[in-house]
């Protein structure tokens, strides 16, 4: 199953915040974090600039601070197609959404937070732009507000406590007026205060406990306490601060331990040395000196691979993935070429098997594994591997090489594959050129969707679909109409019905269809277009009048005068077809009448009354008591301006 959004909303002028029903790849939305600006839209565009971004620790939160201006207004948010994975590799489906948002909620407190000894951050509940006016007292009254520095960085105004005549252990109290918000909201209350405290160096250093070689180009430092502001420039080795592309990085669990990735291979005794208050813990104590010789022993072991599994893709392709023994880099360029073994069906011949280089991928995260989709491995000709064979591959030399230089060796028989059979990937997409015989000057032509009258649409697929998605109503959206039924007709075309009386205007509508998944499985992307609809509410009776019942005249022999007319008033103007002359059927005490009576229909004097004509027949009083009905024929064809059939209950009854 696909990922997808669950919700998406601004929650203040500078926050918006985008949540989905399974966690994340946080590589594909965040990159030294900032948001990936490719991923999402506004309007249509990329996303631009600096957006800060975070992603919650179960990996279904996405929030992202504007770099520059605000998320209020009206706007077009969107994913982009492909772009953002689920953490089983699953792609996240394209979504768009209108959002609007206007910030009118004031930035209220939330808690006092020590970040060490001498920085204490005053955390309010969203964002703030402007900390207003800060001003800081002891106990006794005195005024501090001079000594207290002061900044608004994100959620919080952060205070610097650091000046050496601001006492240690003492109440502070701190008073905030005209603290804004990003939308220029006044905090609530306003003013408001916090109570603050100086800390004091705990008079023990952090120190560096351990330095253990992971491998040539990699190590790991172990710190007694947790510390602030290690950099990579306060390691040297062998006497050199290191800088970029050497890399320093906290672990994410336990905040004491760093790792360290060199540039370069280091072999045998290396000085690794840290100079004293380089760096301080959370009190604001500063580390003390270390220095040490650390034998990186020499790494002659060539890597190797030692596992070969072929799975599939979110497209449904296969892939085989290569783990080495070790953190390796491709070294490969150009075209490999592999001899291998096939066999298929119980006969085993000798191939040679090839792919370029770059389609040999890293995996993220991972610094020994690769992945190439079998579809970009072939035999020699070239043709495609073969479905159903396995392939005994042996590895060529260099094709990786470890952290320390040293290549892979040329081995037979490393791994083996079998071929299986891709799934096809080609998303479902609405032909456009389905309706491009349309004569009716008012549609829309070419733009996939075939009006066949005021309640029926249809569509065609480009490919075969799932029966059970392309049958789905939730998936097909007309604005202003609702959607009745969908119907799955040959040649991968779909009957949209609509509910009769459910379009009240005519004119262009909003048309989506969206969530319709191939035979293999792929969803569509979104299809989004306009078409002209004619209305479909259907005319009514809304009054039955008997107008006349003349008697025959018994003294004129061969004609029958006798007749009765009924004035039927509808709900709008209306026309009476010619196609069938007589609309209705007479019924007597729920008789059907025959004999000698012809129904005709005429237009009234108005445009919305018809006038039925009984001949050969004058109603009696008795009858009327007993009870006249007039019943629609299944060929009515009394209908309004739109071409909407008359809508006629069971029986019309004709009183006096």
């Amino acid at each position: 199953m696909f990922g997808q959004f669950a919700n998406e909303s601004a929650i203040n002028a500078k926050e918006f915040v985008v949540k989905f029903n399974k966690a994340i790849d946080k590589d594909t939305v965040i990159s030294s974090g900032n948001v990936i600006n490719s991923a999402f839209t506004v309007n249509g565009n990329a996303l631009t600039g600096t957006n800060p971004a975070t992603l919650s620790a179960d990996g279904k939160t996405l929030t992202i601070t504007a770099g520059t201006g605000t998320w209020e207004g009206t706007y077009m948010f969107g994913l982009v197609k492909d772009a953002v994975k689920a953490t089983d590799k699953k792609v996240v489906a394209e979504f768009n959404k209108v959002v609007s948002y206007e910030d009118t909620v004031a930035p209220t407190f939330t808690s006092v937070e020590r970040v060490n000894a001498t920085t204490v951050k005053v955390n309010f509940s969203e964002p703030i732009k402007n900390k207003g006016t800060v001003t800081a007292k002891l106990a006794d009254g005195t005024d501090i507000s001079s000594l207290v520095s002061s900044s608004a960085v994100g959620s919080s105004v952060e205070l610097n406590l650091s000046n050496a005549n601001i006492p240690v252990g003492k109440d502070i109290s701190v008073t905030f007026v005209g603290t804004t918000d990003y939308s220029d909201n006044l905090v609530s209350p306003n003013p408001i205060t916090a109570t603050v405290s100086k800390g004091d160096k705990d008079g023990v250093a952090p120190e560096i406990s351990s330095v253990t070689p992971v491998n040539a180009k990699k190590f790991e430092i172990k710190l007694t306490e947790q510390v602030e502001n290690f950099a990579i420039g306060d390691i040297k080795v062998d006497g050199v601060a290191l800088t970029a592309p050497a890399k320093l990085t906290q672990d994410s669990v336990d905040k004491t331990k760093y790792t360290v990735e060199l540039a370069a291979a280091k072999q045998g005794l290396v000085t690794v040395a840290v100079d004293a208050d380089a760096f301080a813990d959370l009190s604001g104590q500063g580390n003390k000196a270390f220095s040490k010789i650390v034998n990186f022993t020499a790494d002659t072991v060539n890597p190797t691979v030692s596992s070969a599994a072929v799975s599939k893709n979110s497209d449904g392709k296969e892939v085989l993935t290569l783990t080495f023994s070790e953190d390796v880099t491709k070294i490969a360029t150009g075209t490999v070429t592999l001899s291998a073994k096939k066999v298929k069906d119980y006969v085993t011949s000798s191939v040679n098997v090839s792919f370029a280089a770059a389609d040999l991928t890293p995996v993220s995260g991972k610094s020994n594994q690769f992945t190439i989709e079998l579809s970009k491995i072939s035999e020699a000709g070239p043709v495609a591997l073969v479905e159903g064979a396995t392939y005994t591959v042996d590895l060529v030399a260099s094709l990786v090489e470890d952290t320390a230089g040293n290549d892979n060796e040329a081995k037979t028989s490393v791994f083996s594959f079998t071929r299986g059979v891709d799934a096809d990937s080609t998303k479902p997409a609405v032909v456009t050129t389905f309706d491009g015989d349309e004569t009716d000057t008012n549609l829309v032509d070419n733009n996939g969707i075939k009006v066949v009258n005021n309640n029926t649409l249809k569509a065609k697929f480009s490919i075969p679909v799932d029966g059970a998605t392309a049958t789905n109503k939730a998936n097909y959206q007309v604005t202003g109409a609702t959607v009745e039924s969908v119907t799955l007709l040959a040649g991968n075309e779909v009957e949209i019905k609509l509910s009769q009386d459910s379009n009240s205007y005519t004119g262009l509508r909003a048309v989506k269809i969206s969530g319709v998944k191939s035979k293999e499985g792929v969803v569509m992307n979104d299809f989004n277009t306009t078409e002209y609809l004619y209305e479909n509410v259907r005319p009514v009776v809304t009054a039955v009048k008997l107008t006349g019942v003349t008697q025959d005249d018994a003294s004129t022999t061969g004609t029958n005068e006798a007749e009765s007319t009924v004035a039927l008033t509808f709900s709008e103007a209306v026309t009476v077809g010619t196609t069938n002359t007589a609309d209705f059927d007479l019924y007597i005490k729920g008789e059907k009448v025959t004999s000698g009576v012809t129904i005709s229909t005429a237009a009234g004097s108005s445009d919305n009354v018809v006038v039925v004509t009984i001949a050969g027949k004058a109603l009696s009083a008795q009858e009327l008591s007993d009870g006249v009905e007039l019943k629609a024929q299944s060929t009515i064809d009394i209908q309004d301006a739109s071409k909407n059939t008359a809508n006629i209950p069971a029986g019309i009854k004709v009183n006096l």
